[in-house]
């Protein structure tokens, strides 16, 4: 912890803009993470989906897929991917702002880290309700 807080001081020292630096492309990581995640979860969702489908139910994978196509148009899928990255914008901001606050020591850390996961949760929570209700709106 306490090389962290030495580090952002010595940027700071030398100009170094630790927004630009250090939080953008933890937060760009974050979300382009949690779009990639989202993605294999829908695939591996759809393709365990297909296998139990065949496996009790006795439904060929082409027929599963057709009706999949049928029933899921692109706005579903691009409602889960604006959500995933907006919750991946929401972690990140709050694990990087709670993480710069962190100075003393593990205990510290500690603290700052449950703060910013319950922060998150909190607002991943809000933005769900707000994100869905505004998607069904905008997109029917």
């Amino acid at each position: 912890t306490g090389s962290v807080r030495a580090e952002t001081q010595a940027m700071r020292a030398l100009s170094i803009d630790i927004d630009r630096e250090v939080v953008a492309p933890k937060i760009l990581a974050v979300v382009w993470g949690t779009v990639l995640l989202t993605i294999a979860a829908i695939l591996m969702g759809l393709l365990g989906g297909m296998l139990l489908a065949d496996a009790k139910l006795g439904v060929s994978a082409t027929h599963f897929l057709n009706r999949c196509i049928g029933a899921l148009g692109p706005e579903d899928f691009a409602c889960g991917l604006i959500k995933a990255a907006a919750f991946g914008g929401i972690i990140a901001v709050a694990g990087t702002t709670y993480g710069l606050k962190a100075t003393r020591d593990a205990a510290d850390l500690g603290r700052h880290t449950m703060r910013a996961v319950v922060t998150a949760s909190f607002l991943v929570l809000i933005s769900d309700h707000v994100l869905t209700s505004f998607i069904v709106a905008v997109l029917g």
